[in-house]
């Protein structure tokens, strides 16, 4: 569930927003809106992903070093 502040503020005071949460906020025209965490299927596929370009890195360094 989303939810927004109902005052607007300015970019620098969303800056320095801080509600002492790990909550997570966009900046929306002057409010915020709480961004959802990540579902469980999005951290796999983000794992996935980082995973296979850990190891198109690792081989591209290997050919390197190898040449």
């Amino acid at each position: 569930m989303t939810q927004t502040c109902k005052t607007s503020m300015t970019f620098e005071e969303y800056l320095r927003y801080d509600d002492g949460t790990d909550k997570k906020y966009e900046f929306v025209g002057g409010e915020l809106v709480e961004i959802p965490p990540e579902s469980p299927l999005n951290s796999r596929i983000s794992l996935f992903l980082a995973l296979q370009f850990a190891k198109l890195v690792l081989e591209a360094l290997l050919l390197h070093l190898s040449q």
